[in-house]
């Protein structure tokens, strides 16, 4: 593969005119699923002559999952099933998306136009609606246990499906160690823990080398650090614990949808005193709102755990039902964010394999909160569905900070966020026409976009209506890597007459595309200036290829 071919030589050919936008009247929106409701807009009057800061109210998102009372997922509720309360006061949805994406489902994906891609809530050409890390915890699990642990996580990893986007992270005595970002790359994944893939894949771009090495001596290193902690070296677990957690949720709190966080681990009590494994200890402590702080705050960026215990199955002491304490804080960290713990099974790869599928099957509910008291402090959700014998599992609340779409270095962090979540962007509604273009060498696309214009923001100057939007266009390898990346900035600044089209039929824009030999996946990002709103399009370019190849042997 030719490492020097990059997005840098891509032609954007795509002329804005006085008005900004060229309309193709062809493409109308056709989302199953209805944008959300216009946000509502407060201006606060600053000190000095003529100034105001504006903000844009956040719309909250909630994933749920509901099951029954055997633990099946149950599909079939609609939005006036739902009732949301913020902090006891009934909400309006203005945002209700069913997501179904299980295996069974994905050949009605693909069974999608091949040229027309989108980032609406059912469409994820992966068909994944949820991303997965991975935190295998060396610091809080014996060294008799890191082992055995390691082995079921390279059991799963080996048995990947296509619709999995995996981060891979190791939590040490000393250190959080980011593996890998997210991916597909089955064969990389397994050698980042060490072990042998089962069957060479074609998407690995990571051949064995050199670095293969180091790998082994982390994961080594890993274990004799773990091993030498739990011979008595003292370390404040929570504490730790706690702060890599937070870390992982910094990290991906701008990944859209619902992260799920399976920490692979021996656990901790949450009193300490009489601890497993760190033994008796005369100064017992209740770290129960500790830990709950940061379940709130795990919560606030979508972000369910889903503990795994590392030591497999656990027997009872002396006969009898007993469930060790090491899971208190594991269980209280699940609840408070919405996962599900899984213990007392020697299954750790099938117990990853349910954490990462449980949420194939939700619900996304948004609102605007009535409150506009933005003051930062924590509000608690509760959601309820008119069934009886209904469970449902979703984030406790949120802390009531504030949108504002005047923060470059915000805009600049999501804009980033979103070039390398492998989930879609969903606030800035976007469609794709991608077409190939007959060449003799190379690839070359034609691309039509269009915007929706619920989520941007126009402001009247003169007898003009301005706005802007920035577009990056990013080129990626089968493991996520960034090949090279094309940014755009347009000025909006249609008379009525086009802000009425605009309004109407949305913002569109064409440009061609020429690519190179190593890009295997297109990343369209589009932000509106005027509300920070983001949308992001995946376009896999081996589908679009292909497709225009059998079209054109079938003519």
């Amino acid at each position: 593969m030719k490492s020097s071919s990059s997005l840098s030589s891509w032609k954007f050919v795509a002329c804005f005119s006085v008005l900004a936008i060229l309309f193709a009247s062809g493409l109308a929106f056709s989302q199953s699923v209805p944008p959300p409701a216009s946000a509502p807009d407060r201006t606060v009057q600053g000190p000095g002559a003529g100034a105001a800061i504006r903000f844009m109210v956040r719309l909250i998102q909630v994933t749920v999952v509901a099951e029954d009372g055997d633990g099946n997922p149950i599909n079939d509720l609609k939005k006036e099933d739902f009732t949301l309360r913020d902090k006891g006061e009934a909400q309006k949805l203005s945002f209700f998306a069913q997501q179904n994406t299980p295996a069974a489902q994905l050949n009605t994906l693909a069974a999608a136009p091949s040229n027309f891609f989108s980032n609406h809530v059912e469409s994820s050409p992966s068909g994944a609606n949820s991303v997965t890390i991975l935190l295998f915890d060396a610091l809080n699990t014996q060294f008799k246990d890191l082992s055995y642990a390691r082995t079921r996580v390279v059991d799963f990893l080996q048995h990947m499906q296509p619709q999995d986007q995996v981060a891979l992270y190791v939590l040490t005595p000393t250190t959080l160690y980011v593996m890998h970002d997210f991916t597909n790359d089955s064969e990389t994944l397994v050698r980042l823990m060490g072990g042998k893939p089962e069957k060479t894949s074609t998407a690995s771009t990571s051949a064995p080398g050199p670095n293969d090495v180091k790998i082994e001596k982390l994961i080594s290193d890993s274990m004799d650090e773990s091993n030498r902690f739990y011979k008595g070296q003292p370390l404040n677990i929570l504490e730790t614990t706690s702060s890599a957690m937070l870390q992982i949720a910094r990290n991906t709190v701008n990944i859209p949808g619902r992260k799920n966080l399976v920490w692979i681990s021996g656990g901790f009590p949450i009193i300490m005193g009489d601890a497993i494994p760190l033994g008796p200890r005369d100064d017992r402590q209740d770290f129960s709102a500790s830990l709950s702080a940061t379940a709130k705050q795990l919560g606030d960026a979508n972000v369910a755990v889903y503990p795994v215990d590392a030591r497999g199955l656990y027997a009872a002491r002396g006969g009898g039902r007993y469930v060790s304490p090491n899971m208190d804080a594991m269980v209280l960290i699940a609840n408070g964010t919405g996962g599900r713990p899984f213990y007392n099974t020697n299954d750790i790869a099938s117990s990853i394999r349910k954490a990462v599928d449980d949420s194939r099957v939700s619900y996304v509910l948004g609102y605007y909160p009535t409150n506009d008291r933005w003051d930062a402090k924590f509000r608690e959700i509760n959601i309820k569905v008119a069934r009886p014998g209904v469970h449902l599992r979703y984030k406790t609340g949120y802390f009531a900070v504030p949108a504002n779409p005047d923060s470059h270095e915000r805009n600049e962090m999501l804009t980033s966020d979103a070039i390398r979540s492998p989930l879609q962007m969903i606030d800035l509604g976007l469609e794709v026409h991608a077409d190939p273009i007959a060449k003799t060498n190379g690839r070359e696309l034609k691309v039509t976009v269009r915007v929706d214009p619920t989520a941007m923001h126009f402001q009247k100057v003169g007898d003009r209506w301005t706005d802007g939007i920035e577009v990056v266009w990013v080129g990626l390898t089968p493991d996520g890597r960034i090949l090279d990346r094309d940014k755009d900035t347009v000025e909006l600044k249609p008379e009525q007459s086009g802000y009425d089209e605009i309004m109407h039929a949305g913002l569109s824009f064409s440009e061609h595309i020429i690519l190179g030999s190593d890009s295997t996946e297109l990343r369209l990002i589009v932000r509106d200036r005027g509300t920070g709103a983001i949308g992001s399009v995946n376009i896999p370019l081996a589908i679009v290829f292909a497709n225009a190849g059998a079209q054109t042997s079938s003519r």
